[in-house]
């Protein structure tokens, strides 16, 4: 560590960690964003993305109905007059802290272990004066360190894509989007002196918006030019609901959509550790490709991934929230994650779902290519998927299609711990006499879902794979 952070009041918030972008994200047109996007948060809203001196704010909404385009909108805010776009530098790792995993259409391989860092630093801005994001238990947190013998009052904040930024009582900055406003509270400022600890000064700084697209201080006074020189600039506080009795804990789980379904939940079940483990899906925008409004009918804006997850917990009893990893799974359709299993002999994880995906994006690796479990898509719109993961979701151990000629959705699973057989429920409409044939059920009616039922053998899929 080259520098000193600044001690601050606030608590950490651990859910927007900085994560790496190591080729998992695309942008609205499906490209690459490794040159402009190298660290994004999670659950942040609205999304944020950090590139070469700035940083995106994605704000989203998904409608649910297919006549009515889904809408995005990407604010930019970098350093005002700042000659110097420098790179973000990860501080404080957290290689003991959750990690991501992605199976996705483009990178069907995975890309694993993905650790998110507590703050990015962005150095020299402006001659002496570095830059953190970080985060407290309000957001975004933005922390200037003015050292010895630079010019704080260089200090100031460029917007481009929003709707128009304002001045509110005097102290609160807002950025206003057509999806929603953004408001960082009124700047603190203080001194360091040789040993770290805090200087109150006697003054304090506002907001100011000189002209459209730009905000800086007001209100500099006298400080000691020799010591370092701290500004403080956090989101302001959104109203808490009130606490629940008897309620151990409880987590937001979301990312950075603002439509109905954005995130929808799925089976929960724990293992012999009171590890907990959760699947679902979620409607991630892409980044998009353009600032300002954007508007897509026909582009992936609504489309959903599978999301698994652990949180660990102490031994013996539920009162930890401690996420230790989150994995992605899809193709460029729409993804549901429906139904979780955990054999406990082996600690491999099991989950079943629907896909959209009739593209064959979705990544398999089934070796027992044959009737009833494909290695690509069958027909119909819908299709179910039966999957299974290691324990450490880094290793995606057999992935296939289930399906007919029609629609297929799967939506339970369940294992027998002492023959290590694997249980998979769900829908179907195909037709089991059809060039495609669904061989479960001996007669199917086509105008309606017939349920099914099959029965995997997982030592035959174990050694197979």
């Amino acid at each position: 560590d080259f520098f000193t952070q600044p001690p601050s009041v606030d608590s950490p918030a651990v859910a927007n960690l900085f994560y790496p972008n190591q080729g998992q994200l695309t942008d609205t047109q499906d490209s690459l964003v490794t040159d402009s996007v190298h660290y994004y948060t999670l659950h942040h809203y609205p999304q944020l993305y950090f590139g070469y001196g700035k940083m995106n704010m994605v704000w989203g909404h998904v409608d649910t109905v297919a006549s009515t385009p889904d809408t995005l909108q990407r604010v930019d805010v970098s350093f005002l007059g700042s000659s110097n776009p420098t790179e973000a530098y990860p501080v404080d790792v957290m290689d003991s802290a959750g990690y991501l995993n992605y199976f996705l259409a483009h990178c069907p391989n995975g890309i694993t272990n993905v650790h998110g860092s507590g703050s990015l630093l962005f150095t020299d801005i402006y001659s002496g004066i570095d830059a953190i994001y970080s985060s407290n238990n309000t957001g975004l947190k933005l922390t200037f360190i003015c050292n010895p013998g630079s010019n704080p009052q260089e200090i100031g904040l460029a917007f481009e894509g929003d709707n128009g930024i304002s001045v509110i009582n005097n102290w609160e900055l807002n950025v206003h989007t057509l999806l929603g406003d953004y408001a960082f509270e009124k700047p603190r400022v203080y001194q360091l002196d040789t040993n770290g600890n805090r200087i109150t000064l006697p003054w304090h700084l506002n907001w100011n918006v000189p002209q459209s697209g730009e905000a800086n201080f007001l209100g500099w006074g006298g400080f000691d030019g020799g010591k370092t020189l701290v500004v403080e600039v956090s989101r302001v506080a959104i109203n808490q609901a009130a606490s629940i009795q008897n309620l151990i804990w409880s987590t937001h789980y979301g990312g950075n959509g603002s439509g109905n379904g954005d995130e929808a939940p799925g089976q929960i079940i724990r293992d012999n550790s009171n590890n907990i483990y959760t699947i679902g899906h979620t409607i991630s925008s892409n980044f998009p490709n353009a600032t300002g409004y954007f508007v897509g009918q026909t582009n992936n804006l609504g489309l959903s991934d599978a999301i698994i997850s652990k949180f660990s917990t102490f031994p013996g009893s539920l009162t930890s929230e401690n996420l230790i990893w989150i994995t992605y799974y899809g193709g460029t359709g729409s993804e549901e994650g429906k139904g979780i299993a955990i054999n406990n002999n082996t600690q491999d994880i099991y989950f079943v779902g629907s896909t959209t995906s009739t593209d064959n994006s979705l990544p398999t690796s089934n070796t027992n290519n044959s009737t009833f479990f494909y290695n690509s898509h069958q027909g119909g719109i819908l299709d179910a998927y039966f999957a299974r993961i290691s324990n450490s979701g880094i290793n995606l151990e057999y992935s296939t299609y289930i399906g007919g000629n029609l629609q297929e959705s799967s939506f339970v699973i369940a294992i027998n711990q002492n023959t290590n057989s694997v249980y998979i429920g769900g829908h179907t409409l195909s037709d089991e006499n059809a060039n495609v044939p669904f061989p479960i059920q001996s007669s199917s009616n086509s105008n309606s879902y017939n349920q099914f039922v099959t029965e995997v053998i997982f030592q035959v899929l174990h050694f197979q794979v």
